[in-house]
């Protein structure tokens, strides 16, 4: 997208969000409600793979498979959930969403889908007390004192795992806006046993533990006998590698992530990553 269009695409979310008004966006065959601060419309027209790219992937998967699950962990309004059924209709979709916010649209965009589940809560690395903080968009979790009236309720990754179909191909997704890393590190084994495919943001400059966890999550992923699919945030595959040799090109992007955040020059921002058996690497790379 050229600059003027982009420049046109973030005045209509500026007059959104200063009329109050929803979005009506069309995703396969339904037209969600968003609210008028997200950005999924000004992303997708500046960027046409983001948030898609995964689609031609996910049909073929569904063709080949006899069941399909996925569990949406940050489900925000279902978008992703309606995503991938235009593509994977009798996929099982669990969402896990705690913000009252999102919740409202989440609820009236999936409305009528016997195949969509929605768990109300948060699912974090560690108990706690944790409140959200959003602009419209998205949202990530802050840790509260004790006395704070609005704490979100925390579900447990043995909570969400136990959902859904378990004689499916499982896929676990993690757009958690800081929490992913630490969240699929403290319950990785569980979730690499119960999912054939673990898809997650992967981004080490907003991770809200520390860069241990960076670290310890990439040598669990590399210890497994799984590919690794690197997509940058805009939707272009970056690599396709045997899980040890992928970690360690990993690493190498993680430095240079910190370098175009020190020059101020941040335009890639987070990767999304996928840890999935080859044979399936090899479908979603075809």
């Amino acid at each position: 997208m050229n600059s003027l269009k982009r420049r046109q695409s973030q005045f209509r979310r500026a007059v959104r969000i200063r009329t109050h008004r929803d979005v009506e966006y069309r995703i396969g065959d339904r037209t969600l409600l968003l609210p008028p601060e997200h950005w999924l419309p000004t992303f997708q027209e500046a960027y046409p793979l983001y948030d898609r790219y995964f689609l031609d992937f996910l049909g073929r998967l569904a063709d080949k498979v006899e069941r399909l699950c996925v569990y949406d962990i940050g489900g925000n309004v279902g978008d992703t959930a309606t995503a991938i059924l235009s593509v994977a209709p009798d996929a099982k979709v669990v969402c896990v969403e705690g913000s009252e916010y999102f919740l409202a649209y989440l609820h009236r965009n999936v409305a009528g889908r016997d195949n969509v589940e929605v768990m109300e809560g948060f699912v974090t690395h560690r108990p706690g007390n944790w409140t959200l903080s959003s602009d419209g968009s998205t949202g990530h979790l802050v840790e509260t004192a004790d006395d704070v009236q609005d704490q979100a309720q925390h579900l447990t990754v043995a909570d969400i795992l136990g959902r859904g179909d378990r004689n499916a191909v499982r896929i676990w997704k993690s757009d958690t806006d800081g929490f992913d890393i630490p969240t699929v590190l403290g319950a990785f084994d569980d979730i690499a046993a119960a999912c054939a495919i673990i898809w997650m943001e992967f981004d080490p400059l907003i991770n809200t533990s520390g860069p241990e966890d960076v670290r310890a999550l990439l040598d669990k992923i590399g210890e497994l006998d799984r590919d690794v699919v690197l997509y940058d945030n805009f939707g272009h595959r970056m690599l396709h590698l045997p899980g040890r040799e992928g970690v360690v090109v990993i690493e190498q992007l993680n430095r240079w992530l910190a370098i175009q955040a020190n020059d101020g020059a941040r335009r890639i921002g987070y990767f999304d990553l996928w840890v999935l058996p080859s044979e399936l690497a090899d479908l979603m790379c075809e």
